[in-house]
């Protein structure tokens, strides 16, 4: 975590130095005292200055974003305490309210943890990995992707062939993966581009589909395309060339 230094006359006026430094309050900070102001060597009060440590919580300063969100919104929720869950900071918003924030198939809540996390990152100056939540909607659907991974695992083992699940988000994908990783029967790894990457669980010993080569009558006709591709510029341009030259004869026709 961030952490800075600072000395000055009062062990305030170093707080408040520091806190200034890293544009944040004191509710998003802990901060510890490492030498109080006092007398010096020639015993004249304040000569020997306070010095002071101030570090940035991540769990503090996401919770006071979401705080800060949230009222804007107007919504009567209640903003709970933030925990560490699978090397990511968990923060849960309930309250009479909470329906408003999940949005329709959770779009607002998506779209609050991208302001939330992009915000958290910025003010601690390093990349952390945030979780948002609203009345546990997130966590009913994690133990849904839990079942449906350990299922897929059963399946994949009895059946000895790749299982394949669509339409999981990347925050689902990861469940799955951490769901799995300390199987030895199975292994997990996604396929494609987004918005239609799959993951896939497989037997150990199948391991991944091979990436297939291109045939090399494929090859062969990708050839062909590119040369008929350099053909084609080198037409357009004669026939430029061309039209350019007959003008000038029409010009001198003119005159």
């Amino acid at each position: 975590m961030k952490a800075i230094e600072k000395r000055a006359r009062t062990v305030e006026e170093a707080i408040e130095a520091a806190l200034c430094e890293l544009n944040v309050t004191r509710d998003e900070v802990e901060i510890e005292v490492l030498e109080e102001s006092g007398r010096g060597r020639f015993n004249i009060l304040g000569s020997q200055q306070a010095r002071v440590r101030v570090t940035l919580k991540p769990e503090l300063i996401l919770k006071g974003v979401v705080k800060n969100i949230v009222e804007r919104m107007g919504a009567t929720v209640i903003v709970e305490e933030p925990v560490e869950k699978e090397g990511a900071f968990y923060i849960n918003i309930g309250g009479a309210d909470a329906g408003l924030i999940i949005g329709r198939n959770g779009a607002t809540l998506d779209a609050m943890q991208v302001i939330v996390s992009e915000i958290v990152r910025k003010r601690c100056n390093s990349s952390v990995l945030i979780w948002v939540d609203a009345d546990r909607y997130r966590e009913r659907r994690w133990e849904q992707v839990r079942k449906m991974a350990l299922e897929a695992m059963q399946r994949a083992k009895a059946e000895r062939r790749r299982i394949r699940l669509y339409n999981l988000k990347a925050a689902e994908r990861r469940i799955v993966h951490l769901t799995l990783q300390n199987n030895p029967d199975v292994i997990t790894y996604s396929e494609g581009e987004e918005p239609n990457r799959v993951l896939v669980i497989a037997p150990a010993d199948l391991g991944p589909r091979p990436t297939r080569k291109p045939s090399e009558r494929s090859q062969r006709m990708q050839r062909n395309q590119q040369r008929e591709h350099r053909h084609g510029v080198s037409r357009n341009r004669s026939a430029r060339r061309e039209q350019r030259g007959t003008g000038m004869n029409l010009q001198d026709d003119a005159y």
